[in-house]
């Protein structure tokens, strides 16, 4: 998913964290990443391998966004499980005092699988260096047992005054599938990123309980990602 406005953390801790968007500036920006993989609250999307995404976000001063983001995916051996994830996002971001909130929908859309395209609202908040979200499936293509799905997520992120200009990021989020599901899951994870001006760079590491073999082992991703103004 994306991730909407980059953060210190960079794309890799916001796959698995609330969108937050009120500290992006009002206009046009454009962001790009590589990463050693691509996870998306604690589950790899391209069976550990890299990923490179980008995308374009719109912020008017009023509050309100909007903005697209595109993937490499990869969910199996054969050929009709790889393709790309493409992804449409708006809503209104805004602060009362020092809390930060956010309201919007999401849909993920991948072309090759359309069986696997997702519509979501969500809501999100942040005070200081925690943030959280809960997130609504509202329609799932080709699984309507999986409408109705609840996903939770906190975080938080703050510098490490030992290591200049290195931020510390950890999060945790849970899956609540609707009935005819069972596979219910936690995911959780850390990261220590760089913001440099040649972008920001991450070093994530993630974890989950979900069921299958391999699918719940440690995951350790790098990556680098830039924002710029268009």
């Amino acid at each position: 998913m994306r991730k909407s406005y980059l953060k210190l953390t960079s794309v890799l801790a916001l796959s698995c964290t609330a969108l937050l968007v009120t500290e992006a500036q009002a206009g046009v920006s454009g962001n790009i990443s590589f990463a050693s993989n691509y996870i998306w609250r604690g589950m790899t999307q391209t069976r550990d391998q890299a990923a490179v995404s980008g995308g374009l976000d719109y912020a008017a001063d009023i509050g309100l966004y909007a903005g697209t983001w595109m993937s490499n995916v990869n969910f199996g051996n054969d050929d009709n499980d790889k393709g790309y994830e493409l992804d449409l996002y708006g809503g209104y971001a805004g602060s009362v005092a020092e809390l930060n909130y956010d309201l919007g929908v999401i849909y993920y859309a991948f072309p090759a699988q359309e069986d696997l395209n997702l519509l979501e609202a969500f809501v999100s908040g942040g005070y200081g260096p925690v943030n959280a979200g809960v997130y609504y499936t509202v329609e799932k293509d080709g699984d309507s047992d999986k409408e109705n799905d609840l996903y939770y997520t906190a975080s938080l992120e703050f510098d490490l005054d030992v290591l200049s200009g290195v931020g510390f990021g950890l999060w945790v989020g849970h899956y609540d599938f609707d009935e005819g599901s069972n596979s219910d899951y936690t995911h959780y994870g850390l990261s220590l990123g760089k913001g440099t001006d040649y972008g920001d760079f991450t070093l994530a590491v993630d974890k989950n309980d979900a069921d299958g073999v391999g699918v719940d082992d440690p995951r350790v991703t790098v990556s680098w990602a830039i924002e710029f103004d268009i």
